[in-house]
C-alpha cells in the first residue's frame, strides 16, 4: 500500500518518451488487442518499458509505431478485452518472469 509513492514518474510526450528509450537502449513494449505476437511467445529484451494504452481508446498509433514490439493478451469466448490494470498485471508478471535467473545457473567467479 502506497508504494505509487515509492517510485519515480515522468510526464511527458510520446516523443519525448520514445526518444529516451532508443537513446537509452530500452525496448518498448506495447500492448494492443491487434498485436501480431501472443505476450508469452516474445523473448523480452530488457532493459524494457510496456506502455498499456486506456481501455476506450488503447494506445495512440504514434506509440504502437514506435514500439519495438506489439503483443496481445489471447481472449477465449465472447470476451474482446480485459481492464487496463489486469492487462498491465499479466504483462508485467510474464517480463518479471523471464527476467528472473534459473536456479542453478553457473555465477562467474
Amino acid at each position: 500500500m502506497g508504494s505509487l509513492f515509492s517510485q519515480v514518474l515522468v510526464k511527458c510526450s510520446p516523443r519525448e518518451f520514445t526518444s529516451w528509450a532508443k537513446l537509452n537502449g530500452v525496448a518498448i513494449v506495447a500492448s494492443s488487442p491487434a498485436g501480431l505476437m501472443d505476450y508469452k511467445a516474445l523473448r523480452y529484451q530488457f532493459p524494457a518499458v510496456l506502455a498499456i494504452g486506456s481501455e476506450k481508446r488503447g494506445l495512440s498509433d504514434q506509440l504502437l509505431e514506435a514500439a519495438d514490439f506489439v503483443v496481445r493478451i489471447p481472449m477465449r469466448g465472447g470476451c474482446d478485452s480485459i481492464n487496463a490494470a489486469v492487462a498491465t498485471g499479466i504483462l508485467l508478471f510474464e517480463m518479471a518472469s523471464q527476467r528472473r535467473v534459473p536456479p542453478f545457473a553457473s555465477i562467474p567467479g
